[in-house]
């Protein structure tokens, strides 16, 4: 920042143009853009894993994974959590509103078994990351 007739002004510079700071100047700072790490696994596409979501339904083999996808879409926000209600067995659901594809879907709260969890973790993970191929 520099002060020229009263006025303060903001220069730029790049890094092989900087020569030090200027006369009058009030402040410098020097600051890096951060390069993206190649070696970060990259997140899967939300359009496929709703698709996913959506493939699953009706398959009570899969209630599990599709719950833990469901709650994945909900905090991506692809999917809004819209009310909780039960069903005649007195089992929970979830309302889901998908505003990309102006459709509402339910999503049975099946919470994994602990025998289970390390299973969807894995399954989850590989689901969800992939090695940026």
């Amino acid at each position: 920042m520099t002060v020229s007739d009263g006025v303060m002004q903001r220069l730029d510079y790049g890094c092989d143009a900087w020569k030090g700071p200027p006369d009058g100047h009030l402040g410098w700072w020097k600051s890096r853009v951060p390069t993206t790490d190649q070696s970060q696994p990259k997140l899967a596409p939300s359009d496929v894993l709703l698709n996913l979501f959506l493939e699953l339904h009706g398959r009570p083999d899969e209630a599990e994974f599709r719950y833990l996808l469901g709650l994945i879409l909900i905090r991506k926000k692809v999917l809004r959590l819209e009310e909780t209600v039960r069903d005649d067995e007195g089992r929970q659901k979830l309302v889901l509103d998908c505003p990309r594809r102006n459709e509402r879907y339910e999503l049975l709260a099946a919470e994994p078994s602990a025998e289970r969890a390390d299973e969807l973790q894995v399954r989850v993970e590989s689901l969800l990351y992939n090695d940026g191929e």
